[in-house]
């Protein structure tokens, strides 16, 4: 364990299902990650300017939502590298309670981006499906996705994130730089280097000892 950070700051596996599932049960009646007065943190009044109109809700990897998103950011994927990981080479219950979350992001009633993490080994969560609609790019959105992901992460007990994204995706990049992700050595058997970049966060380092809040019901 880290120095200085107390055993119960890491959940339990039965922890981690029953926060994660009451996350998901919220959602069911459009719960919202976020947007509650005088709340600090990811889900509440420090959201970044430009984004208070946006609401963080967990979703089914096979919502039509979140298939909708994550077929556009397939599409972008492929104009760029020419090929991609299709959606639905990932196992849907890998992105879901208690193994992993997926939030959509709504401006209005109007799905606008996507984030989720799944479990691997060693308290290690990774981020997946990270994206945000052009028109909505600039304005906090994904920097408010990932900081939720990374809170519902470390509350679930993970305490690294690994994340790979393309050495195109220059947005991508900036913003994992941006908020402390570092270069790590590639994860995925047979990854190429020159085609993918491969990052790591220490969650203990950047969100100290106290144990995270839960996110407003």
């Amino acid at each position: 364990m880290p120095e200085n950070v107390p055993e119960h700051w890491f959940a339990s596996r039965r922890e981690r299902s029953r926060s994660l599932i009451g996350f998901a049960h919220r959602a069911k009646g459009g719960a919202v990650l976020g947007a509650a007065p005088g709340h600090h943190g990811p889900f509440g009044a420090d959201a970044p300017s430009g984004t208070g109109d946006i609401r963080l809700v967990p979703r089914p990897y096979t919502h039509p939502d979140t298939q909708r998103l994550l077929h556009a950011l397939y599409a972008q994927q492929v104009a760029l590298y020419g090929f991609a990981d299709h959606p639905d080479t990932t196992e849907p219950r890998d992105l879901e309670p208690p193994e992993g979350l997926l939030v959509v992001a709504y401006a209005g009633t109007e799905p606008i981006g996507c984030g989720g993490w799944r479990t691997l080994p060693s308290r290690t969560a990774e981020i997946k499906r990270l994206y945000v609609v052009p028109e909505h790019r600039g304005r906090g959105c994904g920097r408010r996705l990932l900081n939720t992901l990374e809170h519902t992460a470390a509350e679930a007990g993970a305490r690294r994130l690994v994340v790979e994204t393309g050495a195109r995706n220059i947005r991508a990049l900036a913003l994992f730089a941006a908020t402390g992700y570092t270069p790590r050595i590639p994860y995925v058997e047979g990854r190429d280097p020159a085609v993918n970049r491969a990052m790591t966060k220490e969650l203990f380092r950047t969100l100290g000892t106290r144990p995270l809040s839960a996110p407003p019901r």
